[in-house]
């Protein structure tokens, strides 16, 4: 028996080959072989990758999407800007892309999609939280996603609830939340939202958390940007709102986000974030004392390592309305703030643990989202007393 062989040549590095194990494929091709994404799950079993090949998915069967608490891969053949899951939801007939409820873990894996329109109303499956994707009670991955133009009451794109899902490599952009959280809300344990290298832009709330809001949840976001982020009224925290939460924030850079209280982020009742290596820059705070930067509410009580804070415009830096919680800074840069810089309760830090008051000295002006450093900025470890690196991981001004 002749067998021909084709070499076959894929730009996305996400594409896999179609396999079979004796008589079953472990690869279902969309829609050479099944129609819809949730008819090529059903026929999976654990283990198996469902391959979608270019296209935009949108009748029944591609949209309100479940795993079935199948350890299997979703993949598009050629990525985000190929492959789009378009759910056309609506305030008369909302849709999302995903539901996870069925106690999924991180071998349940979609990857290279644009979910596009998802929408959650009150009539929805979980009362209008997360337009793209629901998640609770499981913990999902998302890798090189694009959530876009989503809309819901509570996490414009995502709602995590008591769960932990993974998003890595992914853009959220243009989501709406009409009351917190518009580009993702995460609530209860669960083990927390991990979110790492991702990209947070344009998403607005309503009333807090433009970006992210977390309630009440442990959570890590590493090597991600969060930019153009808003919050309405009262407006807290342009890019993060936190409410009795600890997540932990390294490495990333918070870039033109407003609210009125709070342009970076707004803490509160006994939230106790740490912030590592991260760089808040020309955010905006811009109601009465509100901070541009980091406001601490409430019991609230923030760490804050060697980060920059810098540019910021309407308010201060920092506001801390509780005396008997004022957050730390160490090995901190300080610097430019319309409003002011170590004013009020966080006076006098300046002059402590390798704290800086000095111009970190940006590649650019006015200085972009990249927040690059200029060779003789005090923020590289060579230039300053604690010998680390203040701010973000950026590249220096001979970078391009």
């Amino acid at each position: 028996m002749a067998v021909l062989l084709l070499a076959v040549s894929c730009e996305w590095e996400g594409y896999v080959d179609p396999g079979n194990t004796g008589d079953r494929l472990t690869v279902l091709e969309v829609p050479q072989l099944y129609q819809t994404i949730q008819e090529a799950i059903d026929a999976a079993f654990d283990g198996d990758t469902i391959l979608v090949a270019s296209g935009t998915y949108r009748d029944e069967g591609n949209y309100d999407i479940r795993f079935n608490e199948k350890a299997i891969t979703l993949r598009s053949e050629k990525g985000p800007d190929s492959t789009t899951i378009f759910c056309g939801g609506t305030s008369a007939d909302p849709k999302r892309a995903f539901i996870f409820t069925d106690k999924e873990d991180t071998t349940s894996v979609v990857e290279g999609f644009t979910i596009d329109h998802g929408y959650a109303t009150d009539e929805s499956v979980n009362n209008g939280w997360g337009g793209a994707v629901f998640i609770q009670f499981s913990s999902p991955k998302f890798k090189n996603c694009v959530f876009t133009a989503c809309k819901a009451k509570y996490g414009g794109a995502i709602a995590s609830r008591t769960a932990a899902p993974i998003f890595e490599n992914c853009t959220f952009i243009g989501n709406t939340a009409f009351v917190e959280g518009g580009a993702i809300k995460a609530e209860g344990g669960g083990g927390g939202a991990k979110i790492r290298n991702c990209r947070i832009e344009f998403n607005s709330a309503s009333e807090r958390g433009g970006g992210i809001d977390f309630v009440n949840a442990p959570a890590s976001v590493t090597g991600s940007k969060f930019i153009s982020n808003s919050s309405g009224n009262p407006g807290y925290g342009g890019a993060l709102y936190c409410y009795s939460s600890a997540p932990y924030f390294e490495d990333c850079i918070f870039y033109l986000n407003s609210g009125a209280d709070g342009g970076g982020a707004y803490c509160v009742e006994k939230a106790s974030p740490r912030f590592q290596n991260c760089t808040m820059v020309k955010n905006r705070g811009s109601g009465i004392d509100g901070a541009s930067g980091l406001s601490c509410n409430t019991g609230s009580l923030p760490y804050i390592d060697y980060c920059i804070i810098a540019n910021g415009e309407d308010g201060p830096a920092v506001v801390v309305n509780d005396p008997n919680n004022i957050p730390t800074f160490t090995g901190s840069c300080i610097f430019g703030n319309e409003g002011g810089d170590w004013v009020g309760l966080i006076s006098g830090q300046e002059d402590l643990r390798f704290n800086l008051a000095d111009d970190p000295l940006f590649c650019d002006e006015p200085v972009t989202e990249d927040a690059r450093l200029g060779a003789d900025s005090p923020c590289w470890p060579e230039n300053n007393p604690s010998g680390k690196q203040i701010g973000a991981f950026v590249t220096n001004c001979d970078s391009l």
